[in-house]
């Protein structure tokens, strides 16, 4: 083999890499813009509920970034329950993560889903189960 034909296939190779190489950052870019845009439309929803929760006495912070939403309610003895929303850019997933935080401990659930089959209301639907089960162990935390 010459020279000029190993490196014909060399560059062939090489051209071959670089445009799987750029495969996986063209999909991560848009699974970001996806979870932008979820995130984006979610916002809006989230700070409604943080201010008629703020409005009925109960403890919440809502925090939110270009990747995700956080929502968290507090016992008056410090447990919480929190939910999170955001995306995984590399897999164009939602996550959606409910969480019980008790002392050091703490109790999670968490479902994704991908670009099409994620609905928005899923957001809304898994919030107010948040808060209903807020509600319903009050008691055993001294309150809201």
């Amino acid at each position: 083999m010459n020279n000029n034909s190993f490196f014909a296939k060399v560059d062939a190779s090489l051209r071959k890499e670089s445009a799987t190489d750029t495969a996986p950052q063209e999909s991560a870019a848009k699974g970001r813009e996806f979870a932008k845009q979820v995130i984006t439309r979610l916002v809006p929803v989230a700070i409604s509920y943080d201010a008629k929760l703020k409005e009925r006495g109960i403890d919440t912070k809502m925090d939110s970034s270009a990747t995700g939403i956080t929502i968290t309610l507090r016992y008056k003895d410090g447990c919480r329950n929190e939910l999170y929303v955001g995306g995984i850019p590399k897999s164009h997933l939602i996550e959606l993560n409910t969480s019980y935080i008790e002392e050091n401990q703490t109790y999670a659930a968490t479902k994704s889903y991908n670009s099409s089959k994620w609905q928005d209301g899923f957001f809304e639907d898994r919030l107010q189960r948040l808060i209903e089960n807020f509600l319903l162990y009050a008691d055993k935390h001294g309150g809201i």
